[in-house]
């Protein structure tokens, strides 16, 4: 009989992310406790409290090295001569956002996008790596795990999950060995978000992944779309703790009072904030509700913004600025587990701080990323290296090589698909030329 003892995790992300000199450490506390100057003193703003709700006028936050020695009334800590000063009167001061569920891998270059993102206050992102996998492999999952320990902000990642489109005839780009091997590696935080008909199949790859991140005291993504009922209590009696797809307060409400984290998507992919917004009616605890983006195009990222874009969503769906704020900053930290790291303005904390003009807009004024300035009004202050993916072909998913995405063509109408929404799809029949040779999609790979 199984004894039902927890297996001991062998590592965390919390003690990948966690300061662990002691001389680090002693000079915060003396920074603390006024004996010593900071590095970095935000001035005078009006700090977001996202653990009790409330707005704290005239406060300063002293940071050394990377991290917050003191947040607190003005005049307890006093700048050196070495000390970098940044005014926050008449601002207000919040943590940087947290995006917990994005899929930067295919978005754009990851330098470029950085770019944009982190000036918009995003210091902190959960990559997935999954199509990253899917076209070049575990070379390619190795480029970005490389490329993102670089960046100016945080970019930690999910590890691949490479069996969902098997039932398409899609070959696994990794073997389960390969993505057990990237779990052990530094910044992994995750195992890619595991889709609900996998577990209640009974899959035994993937339930041994889940296994082997539970082991290593990791959170697990889910992918719960349609779940509900005995299927959605079988997905989260697997380990899964969050999931990002409900698109209605209902669903919401149903995976919130099972103690599973909802991670509200708003970005270019879906924008479920209007719909799912309603559950504050039922006035319950919503300490488990987030946001995330779960990736911005270009355009959008460039057009609407990220991060800041998605607290306005939030606002205009209702949600008061300080919990908007808090559902993109200490929600998705504390799900990863990392909250006693990130996430908030208070001692211990990274120094990950925004200085916003107002709470209307959420575009900062000046954006700190561990203990640095990175970027004033909008602009980067930093070098963002430059990164890249190894020079290797494309990989083909399907099967049958080249030959699979040759399309035969023929006279008169033919069936097709176009686009309603940007997710919803519709069929509709278009005039086609006849032409032996049809059309090659197999060329784009050659």
């Amino acid at each position: 009989m199984a004894s039902g003892r927890p297996h001991r995790a062998v590592c965390s992300p919390l003690g990948v992310l966690a300061e662990t000199d002691p001389a680090v450490i002693a000079d915060r506390v003396r920074v603390a406790l006024g004996e010593a100057p900071p590095d970095l003193l935000v001035r005078g703003g009006t700090v977001v409290n996202v653990y009790t709700g409330e707005l704290h006028p005239g406060w300063d936050v002293a940071v050394r090295g990377a991290w917050i020695a003191y947040a607190g009334p003005a005049g307890a800590v006093t700048a050196g001569p070495e000390t970098e000063v940044v005014d926050a009167a008449g601002a207000y001061v919040a943590p940087g956002y947290v995006d917990g569920h994005v899929h930067w891998g295919y978005l754009a270059r990851l330098d470029e996008y950085v770019r944009h993102a982190l000036a918009l206050g995003a210091t902190t992102v959960v990559s997935e790596t999954t199509d990253v996998a899917h076209a070049l492999g575990l070379r390619g999952v190795q480029a970005f795990l490389a490329a993102a320990a670089r960046l100016p902000c945080r970019v930690l990642a999910a590890a691949p999950q490479p069996f969902t489109l098997e039932v398409f005839g899609v070959t696994p780009p990794l073997s389960e060995a390969e993505v057990a091997g990237l779990l052990a590696r530094p910044g992994v935080i995750t195992l890619g978000e595991v889709y609900w008909p996998l577990v209640t199949a009974g899959h035994r790859q993937v339930l041994r992944l889940v296994a082997a991140s539970l082991a290593r005291g990791l959170q697990l993504q889910g992918h719960g779309a349609g779940a509900r009922g005995p299927k959605l209590q079988a997905f989260l009696a697997a380990g899964l703790t969050s999931d990002h797809e409900p698109i209605t307060a209902e669903e919401a409400l149903d995976r919130l009072r099972l103690g599973c984290t909802v991670l509200v998507r708003q970005g270019s992919i879906r924008r479920d904030l209007p719909a799912v917004a309603a559950v504050r009616r039922a006035g319950v605890g919503l300490g488990l509700l987030g946001v995330a983006s779960d990736g911005v195009w270009p355009t959008h990222l460039l057009e609407l913004g990220h991060m800041d874009w998605v607290l306005r969503s939030a606002v205009e769906a209702g949600f008061p600025p300080v919990e908007a704020i808090r559902m993109a900053t200490r929600v998705p930290a504390a799900y990863f587990g990392l909250d006693a790291v990130l996430g908030g303005v208070a001692p211990g904390r990274l120094a990950d701080l925004l200085v916003l003009p107002d709470l209307a807009g959420f575009r900062p004024r000046v954006v700190i990323a561990g203990g640095r300035v990175v970027a004033r009004e909008g602009e980067l202050t930093v070098q963002v290296p430059a990164t890249a993916y190894p020079r290797s072909p494309l990989r083909l998913a399907r099967a049958g090589g080249p030959e699979a995405y040759r399309l035969p063509a023929a006279a008169g109408p033919r069936p097709g698909v176009r686009l309603v929404t940007e997710l919803v799809t519709e069929p509709f029949w278009a005039e086609a030329e006849d032409t032996a040779a049809g059309v090659n999609l197999a060329a784009a790979f050659d």
